[in-house]
């Protein structure tokens, strides 16, 4: 019997924190928060707060791997973008139905 060995997934660098990036995907509508998880009792603390998992304990939003994957989502389809000017690192967002506006 074969056994599928799945591939760990491959992440792009990110230039800012995902935390700092967080709010303006929510705002975009690209990234829609997940509710809490069960708790990890092998996670770094009670005091950790995750936002993506509206404020789930356990883990740090930084740390939070199903975000990481949403993000790598955004950039593989090219929602999201990074750019560099001098020192200051900037990201465009790029809406994936432009023919609908907000009402």
């Amino acid at each position: 019997m074969d056994k599928k060995v799945k591939k760990k997934r491959e992440f792009d660098p990110l230039p800012i924190l995902p935390s700092r990036l967080l709010p303006e995907l929510i705002a975009s509508k690209l990234i829609t928060p997940m509710p809490p998880k069960p708790a990890n009792p092998q996670a770094p603390g009670p005091n950790a707060r995750c936002e993506y998992h509206i404020g789930g304990i356990r883990h740090w939003t930084n740390d939070c791997y199903h975000l990481r994957h949403r993000i790598q989502d955004l950039l593989d389809h090219q929602l999201l973008s990074f750019y560099l000017r001098g020192r200051d690192v900037y990201y465009a967002l790029k809406n994936p139905c432009p023919s609908l506006q907000d009402e």
